[in-house]
């Protein structure tokens, strides 16, 4: 189990995870991995979302061990080719997995088979986020903020809660106990208030630190992942190598079903200066907010002229087809000729 906070807010969707993975032995906890990664971007029939989960991380299957991370794959991949709807890719998923926790030669196999995924994104046709929960065990409505664009099912022991969120919303999974209250009062007050998609993540990042001291399945380091409505995806998942920056990229499975593995790669870390920061950014800004000294970081985040700075997927992109979207700074290494 670990702590999942997943948001939608003015223009951003977002969710962020603990990275730690533990093995439960009655009351006691085990970590046994603390750089895993737990969300899953993916897009189908017009929708671009993110998928993060919590509860029962592995499983055996015969002889053979399998991870919660590689059964959703498969799922969202044969969802992805059926061109499923979000409210069908996430029935099927809740109903793929529960089915293989089930058939498990196990004695405790129903007892075992406890998950909630996150579902949260946007789709092309509508102007509003969406964020869908489904559930073993949540049998209540999770939403803070409600509104008349929600519908809940329940059904083969899966309790499933949609909902279009035209304002603001966020729910709290695995350990919510660790989130207190008076933490889950000020999120939604700075999401009432219009904050971005970065102070957002880095209160989150905060919350789940002070969290892994109230638990012991909960690690200290998170990762947030960023689906902007206008943009490109982001994360603030990077660590620093000297005068190098190595960024992170979550596991991406496209409209046509291929998959992009988790990955990694290096970025000049001078480069990141040049061109003005989106309002919607986690990369950059959470390198600026770590590595700079306030005088520098007040100067970068007040810049507001010149095209904007890629995020992880813009540096990607970048580094694989050597250009980016008009709209954003090359930062000088496009292989495009420059005008004259």
């Amino acid at each position: 189990m670990t702590l999942l906070v997943t948001a939608v807010g003015k223009g951003f969707a977002l969710s962020a995870t603990d990275t730690r993975i533990s093995i439960a032995t009655g009351e006691n906890y085990r970590p046994v991995e603390e750089y895993f990664n737990k969300s899953i971007v993916f897009r189908c029939a017009g929708f671009t979302g993110n998928i993060s989960f919590t509860g029962i991380a592995e499983w055996t299957e015969g002889t053979e061990k399998v991870r919660m991370y590689d059964a959703v794959s498969e799922s969202l991949t044969e969802s992805i080719l059926a061109e499923l709807k979000i409210g069908q890719l996430a029935k099927k998923l809740g109903d793929d997995i529960l089915r293989r926790l089930l058939s498990r030669k196990s004695y405790r196999a129903k007892r075992e088979a406890v998950f909630e995924f996150h579902i949260n994104g946007w789709h092309r046709d509508v102007p509003y986020g969406f964020l869908v929960v489904v559930s073993t065990f949540r049998e209540k409505s999770p939403w803070i903020n409600p509104n008349e664009f929600e519908k809940e099912t329940h059904v083969d022991g899966l309790h499933l809660y949609f909902k279009s969120v035209d304002d603001f919303e966020f729910v709290v999974g695995g350990w919510d106990i660790a989130f207190y209250q008076k933490e889950r009062q000020h999120l939604c007050e700075i999401l009432r208030k219009g904050a971005g998609s970065f102070e957002v993540s880095q209160y989150i990042s905060k919350v789940i630190e002070t969290a892994s001291t109230r638990h012991k399945s909960i690690g200290s380091r998170s990762v947030a992942v960023l689906l902007p409505q206008v943009g490109m995806l982001d994360t603030n998942a990077w660590d620093a190598a000297g005068s190098m920056v190595v960024g992170y990229m979550p596991k991406m499975i496209f409209e046509n079903g291929t998959a992009w593995d988790p990955s990694e790669f290096p970025v000049n870390f001078h480069i990141l200066l040049t061109g003005r920061l989106p309002r919607h950014s986690l990369f950059v800004k959470s390198i600026i907010a770590k590595q700079f000294k306030r005088a520098d970081k007040r100067r970068i985040f007040k810049i507001r002229k010149g095209k904007f700075a890629p995020g992880i997927f813009g540096l990607l992109q970048l580094a694989l087809f050597g250009s980016l979207p008009d709209d954003y700074d090359d930062l000088g290494l496009s292989d495009e000729e420059p005008e004259e």
